[in-house]
């Protein structure tokens, strides 16, 4: 897996950032590209895909960053910067009242830190590798079992990881991936 992870202050960029991440991608994995434009097409789910080539991929962005993780199966990707207004803790409480299982609650209470985020990316890397985003229901999986946060549901695999110091990131895969390369600038 490439991770692309941009500190920018534009958000209304993400298909032309995604054709430059790509460019840089395909480039250093030798992969040939069509000499037209690629075209980034919106599944009926909303979900972006590239309708003539077998590279996948996931946007995320929070606070001042936006990322990009690439790959050559399907991938959902997420980031959360621990620094924005909704990750203080009375919110954080709030929002795992809502939209975490009862199991992924009582593992945040149990264990602090940055035990809402390892459950938060997750689950919003899950739902984007499902294409059907949060309107499928942040509380209708549970990825805690017996006290222990999950690797896998279903037939996927699901990780969390600190991106930086102060942005947590997860993907969810068919299989486990290596994070081959993480490339990071900014853009303004």
């Amino acid at each position: 897996m490439y991770l692309f992870i941009l500190k920018h202050s534009r958000r209304d960029t993400t298909p032309e950032l995604i054709r430059k991440c790509l460019k840089k991608y395909v480039r250093e994995k030798d992969i040939d590209l069509p000499d037209t434009d690629v075209s980034i097409t919106y599944a009926e789910n909303g979900k972006p895909y590239f309708p003539d080539l077998q590279i996948h991929f996931s946007v995320s962005h929070s606070g001042d960053y936006w990322a990009c993780a690439f790959e050559t199966e399907p991938i959902g990707f997420d980031i959360e910067d621990l620094n924005t207004k909704k990750n203080k803790l009375r919110l954080q409480d709030r929002i795992a009242k809502r939209y975490f299982t009862k199991h992924e609650y009582e593992y945040i209470n149990q264990n602090r830190g940055d035990s809402f985020f390892e459950i938060w990316v997750r689950k919003e890397a899950y739902v984007k590798y499902k294409g059907s985003g949060i309107k499928e229901g942040l509380s209708t999986f549970n990825l805690v079992e017996e006290g222990k946060l999950l690797s896998q549901l279903e037939d996927t695999y699901i990780e969390s990881f600190k991106v930086k110091p102060k942005l947590f990131g997860a993907y969810c895969a068919k299989n486990r991936l290596l994070l081959e390369k993480v490339v990071e600038y900014e853009y303004y």
